[in-house]
């Protein structure tokens, strides 16, 4: 789909592997959509509307992908709320340039650090041959990862998904948006551009490889009859924070420092900012995902209570900590920000927003009475 005048430019390997690797990971898919639009922050936000809410005859995308560098600006940050109220899920790069500086912003790349977009890092794999088991990964070393810059600004504190966890081992933010979310495979792949096989590598191809891996849940999601997995980080970190089960490939070995942060930072069991949560453990986290089912935005540790009793022996879900009145406070305060933006949106667009709002906030109230009930 081009817009705003572009007709497309020279032939390169970013372009061929954001479409390779999609279909790579997800080779039933109906249809990969190409987005093209002069790079800059109106061509941005132009594409990112277009996804949104297509107009030239596109099917409405529920994953995306992006490895390009964002300038942010109050238009992009309503075009991001807007997918993930809607439930589209935007991956994009970490970046390529190690840790992020948390002071100067180096190496940091936007929107890699925003909460309304799941961030993928990149790790080295090894297998036992072509097309042979997982054997072990270690974080790569150019990975992005580290928590945002931009932490005076209310947008980009502690997602109430990243709150309540202690960050002391991994050297993570407490009060700011830490990224990445996830990571996989990102060095040592081959992608067919201009009529010939070449070597590629960097978080650029760990991205849609994500997003071909949540095109897979979704395919599973729809033939079982669940809904659909939406904005994704809410499971992703809710399924990561379940240390009973290996649903990621926990990565514990690596580090991405770099000049501006010569000894941050490194990978460490549970989550880091290297490698994150770790990377997908197959049909481990895709059962996993389907079962949680985002179809609204749900609390950290309220779980789908059939799917927690089926996994786990019978036995009912925990008690949630201690703050989880604090907690459904921070989910309440992030939809409330969602609505401030709203407003600056067309009023088609503010509909569907406060009507989403409303379906969260009574979803809430109704999951914590059941599992209130569940636990007397």
């Amino acid at each position: 789909m081009y817009l705003d005048g572009y007709t497309g430019g020279n032939p390169n390997e970013e372009s061929a592997a954001d479409i390779e690797l999609v279909i790579s990971m997800a080779p039933d898919l109906d249809k990969v959509i190409i987005y093209g639009a002069p790079y800059s922050n109106a061509g941005i936000v132009d594409a990112l509307h277009e996804m949104a809410k297509p107009t030239k005859g596109e099917p409405f995308p529920h994953q995306i992908t992006t490895s390009y560098y964002f300038f942010y600006d109050k238009n992009v940050y309503d075009a991001l709320t807007r997918l993930a109220i809607q439930g589209q899920a935007l991956f994009v790069a970490s970046g390529d340039f190690g840790a992020y500086n948390e002071t100067s912003g180096s190496g940091a790349f936007p929107p890699s650090d925003h909460p309304l977009v799941t961030s993928v890092g990149g790790t080295e794999l090894q297998t036992s041959g072509p097309g042979g088991v997982w054997i072990s990964e270690t974080a790569a070393w150019f990975s992005g990862g580290g928590y945002s810059h931009w932490g005076s600004d209310p947008q980009f504190a502690i997602p109430w998904w990243q709150a309540g966890m202690d960050y002391t081992v991994c050297k993570g933010s407490a009060t700011v948006r830490n990224a990445p979310d996830v990571s996989i495979v990102a060095e040592n792949i081959e992608v067919f551009s201009n009529g010939s096989w070449n070597s590629f590598a960097g978080t650029s191809a760990a991205a849609p490889l994500w997003a071909g891996f949540m095109a897979l849940a979704n395919e599973q999601a729809a033939a079982l009859g669940r809904p659909r997995i939406r904005f994704a980080n809410p499971a992703l970190w809710a399924i990561g924070r379940d240390r009973s089960r290996t649903y990621f490939h926990d990565i514990t070995t690596g580090s991405n420092f770099n000049s501006a942060n010569p000894s941050l930072y490194s990978a460490v069991a549970g989550y880091d900012l290297v490698a994150r949560w770790g990377t997908p453990n197959g049909s481990d986290l895709i059962d996993a995902l389907v079962a949680y089912g985002i179809h609204r935005v749900q609390l950290p540790y309220i779980y789908d209570i059939l799917w927690w009793i089926k996994t786990h022996g019978g036995l009912l879900p925990p008690p949630p900590p201690a703050p989880w009145r604090a907690q459904f406070a921070a989910a309440v305060d992030l939809t409330a920000a969602a609505s401030r933006v709203s407003p600056q949106m067309r009023p088609d667009v503010l509909e569907l927003t406060l009507r989403q709002l409303s379906i969260t906030i009574e979803g809430m109230k109704k999951e914590i009475e059941a599992l209130r009930r569940t636990w007397e």
